[in-house]
């Protein structure tokens, strides 16, 4: 049961990261995301995909690549959102 509830919290993550690079994908605006809120979410993606890997008694594969196609996810946004903000920045230049 405690397992399951695991599973259900990681499976929603992913679920999150998901529909919000394909929304950014397709609105090919991240401009509602703060800086903040994107590098938080890319830094603790990171360090939990390293703290599995350093303690392989942590090492769940399936939650690995659960980290994994999230941290694509939302490196994937922060280079909306980069490029995006410079278009923004330019624009305001001019």
């Amino acid at each position: 049961m405690i397992e399951s509830i695991g599973w259900l919290g990681s499976s929603l993550f992913m679920v999150c990261s998901i529909t919000q690079a394909i929304h950014t994908t397709k609105t090919n605006s991240a401009k509602d995301l703060s800086w903040i809120f994107l590098l938080t979410w890319f830094s603790a993606l990171f360090f939990s995909m390293v703290y599995m890997v350093l303690d392989q008694s942590k090492f769940i594969s399936s939650v690995f690549w659960n980290y994994f196609v999230s941290l694509a996810c939302v490196y994937l946004i922060i280079r909306v959102k980069l490029k995006t903000d410079r278009i923004t920045e330019t624009k305001g230049n001019l």
